[in-house]
């Protein structure tokens, strides 16, 4: 787990309006740097909210938009614009971990991902443009996938192509 920057609300691994530092966390070119075998599944330019609660819901970051990253373990939405701050710059980042996303909700004009990590309850809303909304149907797919293994119900893909072929 790394550390929360000034300013920022943590859970487990949730991280919502932390500082990113260049070489650290972001490149020069506006990139996340990527942890050791994760590999990007799409991004786009979105615009987000995060609230948190699930009763009586609070807006932690107002409408905001930037480019979202999906990866094979994460969702990171990084804010437009770039801060000066101790002589570096940064960039405002959010982080949702694949394992804390409880549920991704396909609303009429926006997507939703209700997030539980170990304070609480986090709404991230996404307001896709078009194609952007298939970005979440891959974590939603995949979300279902990992849990048909951990129940033991999955089948192999390979199990049909060779009652075909035999």
């Amino acid at each position: 787990m790394r550390p929360a920057g000034p300013g920022s609300i943590r859970g487990d691994d949730v991280r919502v309006d932390v500082m990113g530092k260049v070489p650290e966390e972001v490149t020069e070119a506006n990139v996340p740097v990527l942890q050791a075998g994760e590999k990007t599944v799409g991004f786009r330019e979105l615009e987000y909210t995060v609230q948190r609660g699930s009763l009586f819901k609070k807006t932690v970051v107002p409408w905001r938009k930037g480019w979202v990253y999906q990866t094979n373990r994460r969702v990171l939405c990084l804010d437009e614009g770039w801060e000066e701050s101790g002589g570096s710059r940064v960039k405002r980042l959010h982080e949702i971990p694949f394992d804390e996303v409880q549920r991704v909700e396909h609303r009429k004009r926006e997507v939703v991902l209700q997030v539980a990590a170990g304070e609480g309850r986090h709404l991230f809303t996404f307001k896709p443009f078009g194609a952007a909304a298939r970005l979440f149907d891959w974590l939603q797919k995949e979300k279902e996938r990992r849990e048909s293994i951990d129940k033991g119900t999955a089948e192999s893909p390979y199990k049909k192509v060779r009652e075909d072929a035999g």
